[in-house]
């Protein structure tokens, strides 16, 4: 009988998330791949949520922290854009 070795982990590619809000340059860094997002803000709070990728080959995220405020964002190849629930809005660079 002949054996395959299994690959450990996932092919999924992961990507770096640093976003910085425009007024009071806040940051939430984290990472995500191409379903699931994790960040987490300066203050310490997580925010968890998905990554869909749009026929117009634009990825959009839809997160919520432990308290359950919404944000939700939009990338590019280029750059990313979040808003939260208090209209503030985020963003940063694809890394």
């Amino acid at each position: 009988m002949i054996y395959k070795k299994l690959k450990k982990g996932s092919s999924a590619k992961h990507d770096f998330i640093q976003l910085q809000e425009e007024n009071t340059k806040g940051w939430l860094r984290g990472y995500g791949d191409e379903t699931y997002v994790r960040l987490r803000d300066e203050h310490g709070s997580v925010w968890v949520g998905t990554a869909e990728r749009g026929n117009d080959d634009l990825v959009y995220y839809h997160l919520r922290d432990a308290a359950g405020r919404p944000m939700s964002g939009v990338a590019t190849s280029y750059t990313r854009v979040f808003r939260d629930g208090k209209n503030r809005t985020w963003k940063g660079i694809v890394e």
